[in-house]
């Protein structure tokens, strides 16, 4: 099966942001799992986003007041399918990322477990330095499946 290094858990009222993110994560050799990428003509939605939760290393959470007002069916599926990810493989693969709206005590209100994980915040960095801090946590975890790529290719190159 196809692999990702990380799964984007986002409301549509972000996509502005999102699409940021996404494409400097993209610029930095990161395999996204973008769901309005990954389907087609005739895919189920709920497979697809399964496989896209079950085959990436992290789901990078990104949390906004829309997020939390909203909690759609979809994010809030996405969230519950990343938390027990992180119970039955033992490793923290929730990554979250706070945007400018949102505070401590409505993240908290919302889910009490996501205050407690170290979070990357858009008022402290932008999006190309949080693709860079989730680049160096790949790279440290050995995992880094678009890294892997380039590696090999880079290897391969120097053979010739």
């Amino acid at each position: 099966p196809k692999r990702w290094d990380v799964f984007i858990c986002h409301v549509s009222e972000d996509i502005e942001y999102i699409q940021q993110l996404k494409e400097a994560l993209v610029r930095e050799k990161i395999d996204v799992f973008f769901a309005k990428d990954e389907l087609s003509w005739g895919c189920e939605l709920h497979r697809v986003i399964n496989d896209g939760l079950r085959y990436s290393k992290y789901g990078l959470v990104v949390l906004s007041k829309q997020f939390v007002e909203k909690c759609s069916k979809w994010t809030s599926t996405e969230l519950s399918s990343l938390h027990s990810k992180s119970r039955l493989s033992s490793q923290d693969c929730i990554l979250p990322v706070w945007k400018k709206d949102i505070t401590e005590v409505e993240v908290g209100n919302f889910d009490m477990t996501l205050v407690g994980i170290k979070a990357l915040k858009e008022e402290d960095m932008s999006v190309d330095q949080m693709a860079m801090e989730l680049k160096k946590k790949l790279r440290k975890t050995g995992t880094c499946w678009g890294c892997k790529i380039v590696r090999v290719s880079l290897e391969h190159a120097l053979r010739l």
